[in-house]
This record gives structure tokens, sequence and C-alpha cells, in this order.
């Protein structure tokens, strides 16, 4: 009876609550429920041979759950993941609506506590290759609900850098994988040194934009030559206003033609590493290498590489 049932449409949705991406939220759904009472079967009858129908509390407890995927299978292994963490209801798929007091996504609280469902005694999630799915609310609420959670990538991926703009946010640490000799065969976020160059531009201009004229910048040296050129102007002579003009005209054209892209970029605000990032992606679509280092072989070879020189 859906006007006794906890969700209800008429709710609107409250300012900074999680949101992820309508078409991967739907695929999923569309197998959700089935794939959760498989899972559960598995368990219990494994568990439980005799009593293939037994009540899944007891069994799930003393299990593993690891959900991996590679590309959309990454991005629905990361909603699934979510959708378990707080317990696996196989009666549901994705709940169609929100729930009166929160969206289904967020944590129980009040009556809601009294909704318990059988958990894993541990989850983890595993992707390779995977795109972004939710914002940044959502990307926070993931990294509590499933704290095991590792986002391979090989290379210049570049479904691992979509979809694009400043709304969506990975969550979970990255380890990015190559196999160029150039660089390492494998980077882990929060354990190597150096910042993920994924998460620049993560739900907003975080590491996109910087100060324009900081000091010693193009821009800022440009600015306070033309301040001193300004000063050199008497009051009401237009041959000195013209010539400091010249002085300063000039002055810009070799400050442009001997700044590198990244250099001008910083001039009108953005942050010179993320220019380079962009630019270095650019570089792989045009070469073919950020569709190549997405494929499911690139990955293999990437792993081979980090595992012979981890055994070495």
């Amino acid at each position: 009876d859906f006007d006794k049932d906890d969700y209800e449409d008429s709710v609107p949705l409250a300012a900074g609550d999680p949101l992820v991406h309508a078409g991967f939220r739907g695929a999923l759904d569309s197998i959700a429920m089935r794939l959760k009472q498989l899972v559960v079967r598995a368990v219990v009858a494994d568990a439980r041979p005799d009593l293939p129908d037994a009540e899944p509390e007891d069994a799930l407890k003393g299990w593993e759950l690891v959900v991996t995927g590679h590309s959309l299978g990454g991005a629905l292994a990361t909603l699934f993941a979510f959708d378990v963490a707080e317990g696996l209801d196989a009666a549901r798929g994705l709940p169609v609506r929100r729930p009166r007091s929160r969206p289904w996504f967020l944590p129980a609280t009040g009556a809601w506590a009294s909704r318990e469902y059988p958990k894993f005694g541990t989850l983890t999630l595993v992707t390779l290759g995977a795109p972004r799915v939710g914002d940044v609310a959502f990307a926070a609420r993931l990294d509590l609900a499933v704290p095991r959670h590792r986002r391979v990538v090989n290379g210049q991926d570049i479904v691992a850098r979509l979809p694009r703009g400043f709304s969506y946010a990975h969550g979970g640490a990255t380890v990015l994988l190559s196999a160029s000799p150039e660089d390492a065969a494998v980077w882990v976020e929060g354990e190597d040194e150096g910042e993920c160059p994924l998460r620049r531009g993560d739900g907003g201009l975080s590491g996109v934009v910087t100060n324009p004229a900081r000091p010693g910048s193009p821009l800022a040296t440009l600015l306070d030559d033309a301040l001193a050129e300004a000063k050199t102007v008497r009051p009401f002579d237009m041959s000195s206003a013209l010539e400091a003009a010249r002085k300063v005209s000039g002055k810009a054209a070799r400050t442009v033609s001997d700044a590198s892209p990244s250099e001008l970029a910083a001039a009108v605000g953005l942050d010179p590493a993320y220019v380079e990032t962009e630019l270095k992606m650019l570089s792989a679509l045009s070469s073919g290498d950020a569709i190549e280092d997405h494929l499911e072989p690139a990955y293999f070879a990437a792993m081979q590489r980090a595992r012979a020189e981890e055994v070495a």
C-alpha cells in the first residue's frame, strides 16, 4: 500500500542531500533485487546445505563480501556496495521513493534504526576504471559506509575521469597503475607521497582555480610593471600616457610569447598542476592512450608489472 509505506513522492530534495547518476542507479535497480537474492541464496545454501531456505541473519556475519567491477560494472558495484552496507534487504531493488524523513542512501536513525537487515562480516569494494557515480555528499557517505574501498585507475584511463564537470566526485582511495617504465608501477593514495590527480575538480573548483595574481606570477609581474609605468604619466600629458601604454603593451606581448600554456592558464586563475593534468589527458586522447588504458588487457598488463616489481 503506497499510502502507508515509508516513502513519499512529495518530499522535496533538501539542500546538501547526496545525489547519484540517474542512469547508473536505474541500471543497478533493474537487477539489484535478483542479485541480492542470489547472493543470499548462495551464502545460506553454502552455510546450511540441509536448510537452503534458512534465515540469512547469522549466515552473512561469517562472510566477507567483495564487490568488484570494471567500467560500468565498477559504477554499479559502487552503488551496490553502498546499498548493502547497512544491511541486505533482498525483498527489494533500490527504493523508488525517498523516505519521508531522509534519502534512501543516508544511514538509518530514529524509527529507521529499528529496521535491521542481515549484514556481511566484512564488505570490500574494488573497482577498476570506474566513473564517478555521485556528488561530493554521496562520496563522503560512501567513504563512511564502505571504508574498505579501493578505486584502481590505469594510466590515462578516460572513463575513470568521467563524468566531467565539477559536481561529481570520487569516493574511496585511488590506486594508480602504469605499464610505462617512465612512471611508478603502482601508487596508492594515502600511502605514497603526492596528490591524486583525479581529485582535482572533484565536486568543485578545489585544485582547479588559484589566485591569478600570486606574487611572482607572470600576471602579477605585468601588473606591477603597469602600475610603475602609470606613475610616470604626467597629468594631462597625452604623449607620456601613450609612451607608458606602448611600454606596457610590449611587456604584455613578451610575457605571452615567453610563457608556457600552464603559465598563461595560471595568469587567468587556473592552477598550473590542473592545467598540466588536463593537457596530459588531451594528449592521451589524441594518441588513443586514454581509450587503450581503459581496456581490460591494459589493466591486466599494468597489474602484471606491479606484481612483478613487488615480487622483485
